[in-house]
């Protein structure tokens, strides 16, 4: 099978089939295709937002998107306010780093729609006024995502964000080689 690189009239890549496969395989491979384009997109939003690059969003959501962060308290609309409002909260706030793993995702494509579920764990590191360690906060994440595809490719249209679970403690600065972990230590 040969994927061009000219795209269809809905942002997917053409394919040249082999007479030989069956519809029901040519089905299955679409299937496969957008559910891996999906999880790409939603790689992209973890990584825009550990990374602080959240102009990259404009990949993951569309120009209307909604966005119910942490269950509706706070409501983000399109890409530009979903990365203004995460800007704010991590620049403006005290998290200084971020690092999001995905554990399961379950994903359904109807033509060019498509639902996702989303567990996924955060680490998020805070800090002090002071500039001194202060907490890690763990928290267990669940994304319910309404997708549609673009011309672009696929993208969020609503997205609510829930949180699982909360555990913090203590943060502890790095151990830098040669020097000692308290003063007047080697």
């Amino acid at each position: 099978m040969v994927v061009k690189k000219r795209s269809g009239p809905t942002g997917t890549p053409r394919l040249k089939v082999p007479a030989a496969l069956r519809a029901v395989e040519v089905r299955a491979l679409r299937r496969l295709l957008d559910e891996s384009a999906i999880r790409d997109v939603l790689e992209l939003y973890f990584h825009c937002v550990d990374s602080r690059t959240l102009a990259g969003l404009r990949g993951v959501f569309t120009d209307d998107a909604r966005y119910d962060f942490s269950g509706g308290l706070v409501r983000y609309t399109g890409w530009k306010g979903t990365a203004k409002g995460l800007e704010g909260t991590l620049r403006g706030g005290a998290i200084s780093s971020s690092n999001h793993f995905t554990s399961s995702t379950r994903i359904r494509v109807s033509g060019d729609t498509a639902t996702s579920d989303t567990h996924a764990v955060v680490f998020l590191m805070s800090e002090r006024a002071d500039g001194a360690a202060g907490t890690v906060i763990s928290r267990g994440l669940r994304y319910k995502d309404e997708w549609v595809r673009t011309p672009r490719g696929w993208r969020i249209c609503y997205r609510l964000h829930n949180r699982s679970w909360t555990a913090e403690a203590l943060a502890v600065r790095p151990v830098v080689p040669g020097k000692s972990r308290r003063p007047g230590i080697r």
